[in-house]
């Protein structure tokens, strides 16, 4: 399923987006959240959320907030766009501005569209610096800070996230995945074998060579106990979460 949020209206237009996307989580309490921006974008991991294979075998949700701005985002959405409509995951294009031609191919597939514009000489929305500050993070980049094992970094990013508001369930599983694919790059001997595209397959591999063996199993073992934890009346999501990253990471 395809969604496509647009318009220079960028305050209704993200607010259509939250909505949404709680919708989404209500329906699929289950599933899930990868959130993409355009500095996230990449060919090779959007591949295995489509394909819905290898780590990704439960469904979820994607949010493509602002891919369109990467260079290779529009070609590829374009050119998958029925496959994307095809699996049992769900899809959000939010973007303020969609060119013509990519437009027509992607609204073609959309379950529905959302176009929020604003009348003509309204006042353009201005942001304050901790709006700008949550509007461009990146929760990829504390997937990639465990990944390096830099404690500082991580724990400094896990509370950016924690004040904007960001669910620990997408925190979470950013991280889960990021371990889960050091753990399958480590046991493999090529990226067929693990069952990761080749790109992440090569990232994941040196990622792990910073972890022994038992480390990694450590790590991936820990992170399905936060999670456990937080949903079973134990340590809380987020404290647990940010326990894990200064005592494991």
């Amino acid at each position: 399923m395809f969604y496509i949020i647009t318009g220079n209206d960028i305050e209704k237009g993200r607010a259509k987006l939250k909505a949404l996307r709680a919708t989404l989580e209500k329906k699929r309490p289950d599933a899930a959240v990868f959130v993409i921006d355009d500095e996230s974008f990449d060919v090779s991991r959007m591949a295995e959320l489509i394909g819905g294979q290898g780590l990704f075998d439960e469904k979820y949700i994607v949010i493509l907030d602002r891919v369109l701005g990467h260079p290779e985002a529009a070609d590829f959405l374009a050119s998958h766009i029925q496959t994307i409509t095809d699996v049992a995951h769900v899809f959000v294009l939010y973007s303020e501005k969609i060119d013509a031609k990519t437009k027509k191919t992607l609204e073609k597939h959309a379950h529905d569209v959302f176009v929020f514009e604003k009348k003509k000489g309204a006042v353009p929305e201005t942001h304050d610096a901790y709006g700008a500050m949550c509007a461009a993070f990146n929760p990829f980049a504390l997937a990639d800070a465990v990944a390096t094992r830099d404690k500082k970094r991580a724990w400094t990013l896990f509370q950016q996230a924690s004040l904007c508001e960001l669910p620990m369930e997408e925190i979470h599983g950013i991280v889960a995945w990021q371990v889960r694919a050091m753990v399958a790059a480590s046991r493999a001997k090529s990226a067929e074998e693990s069952g990761l595209k080749p790109f992440v397959y090569g990232k994941a591999k040196r990622a792990a060579e910073r972890f022994s063996d038992t480390e990694l199993a450590a790590l991936s073992s820990s992170l399905i106990s936060v999670y456990h934890e937080g949903h079973g009346g134990g340590m809380p999501l987020k404290e647990g979460l940010e326990q894990w990253i200064l005592t494991r990471v």
